[in-house]
């Protein structure tokens, strides 16, 4: 059992990580748009 709980958090964990990823990601490509919107 504590073979399957322990491979089941670190699933969790980058299933979590994988989306913080994405958020920064998203918010990176906002900044950028709004930079290029400024620059015009």
């Amino acid at each position: 059992m504590k073979t399957y709980v322990s491979t089941f958090v670190i699933l969790n964990e980058q299933k979590g990580n994988k989306q913080l990823i994405a958020s920064k990601e998203k918010s990176n490509q906002m900044m950028c748009m709004r930079q290029k919107k400024n620059l015009r």
